[in-house]
């Protein structure tokens, strides 16, 4: 019985003790935090996912609120992203009478099947990309995200395009990867980077600024490529415009 008790003791203690290393460790991680945002010393890239903290949401959450300009640097890096890949995947469905005639040699139904790859890369790639998240973190799962956004706008640069359009399928498929990565990446800022009575208002910002890159598409493509103005050359002029508005989404995806 003593044999047994000093046993259960030396193993209490031994959790005691490992609990107690853990506690120091993550009260000492926080205090040099701390110093770090008085001295104005602390990086914007360190602190978007640190990875010290990464497994006490709760301290990390409170270290971010201290800094309030730094979440809403965060949400801006999430906002420009989500703008640039919808307006990038949603462009065609503005521009496809224009785009059937710059190039003849499209079809009205492949055009039309375009949008059918973010449902159902969503499908698909939904609960993958939910556990990559919790897995890699809040900054490797946005820079994996922007990498599929390059992808899906360089594709379609290519000059295979103007024959056929798997290009553009591919393109969309790319854009849709990095769209789905992109949803729950909304919900994970605004869970780590603001509080609770300001959650709401981080995700439906992000929400927003995807409906406007929806809209924008109908206003910036029609002004960029019109029909009507071309002339007798409209053709070769609207393929230019076309061609000039994906390398632009090109270089600034980049």
């Amino acid at each position: 019985m003593v044999n047994n008790g000093v046993t259960f003791n030396q193993k209490g203690r031994k959790n005691f003790l490992h609990e107690s290393d853990q506690s120091i460790h993550l009260m000492t991680t926080l205090i040099n935090v701390d110093d770090d945002l008085k001295n104005g010393s602390f990086s914007e890239t360190t602190i978007l996912i640190p990875s010290e903290l990464s497994d006490y949401p709760v301290s990390t959450s409170t270290v971010c609120r201290q800094n309030g300009s730094m979440r809403f640097f965060v949400i801006s890096l999430m906002a420009i992203p989500i703008l640039i890949q919808v307006f990038s995947q949603s462009i065609w469905g503005a521009i496809h009478e224009s785009a059937l005639l710059a190039f003849p040699n499209w079809t009205r139904r492949s055009i039309s099947l375009l949008p059918i790859w973010g449902s159902v890369i969503t499908a698909i790639l939904i609960i993958p990309a939910c556990v990559a998240i919790n897995k890699c973190g809040l900054r490797l799962s946005l820079l994996c995200s922007c990498c599929f956004y390059t992808l899906g706008s360089a594709i379609r640069c290519m000059p295979s395009m103007y024959s056929c359009t798997l290009c553009l399928h591919l393109s969309a498929i790319f854009l849709s990867v990095g769209g789905v990565l992109m949803t729950p990446l909304i919900i994970t800022m605004s869970a780590l980077w603001f509080p609770k009575n300001e959650r709401n208002m981080a995700t439906g910002v992000c929400l927003a600024v995807r409906m406007l890159g929806s809209a924008a598409t109908y206003v910036i493509g029609p002004y960029v490529v019109s029909v009507a103005r071309d002339g007798l050359e409209k053709p070769f002029i609207m393929k230019i415009r076309i061609m000039q508005m994906l390398y632009t989404c090109k270089i600034i995806t980049t």
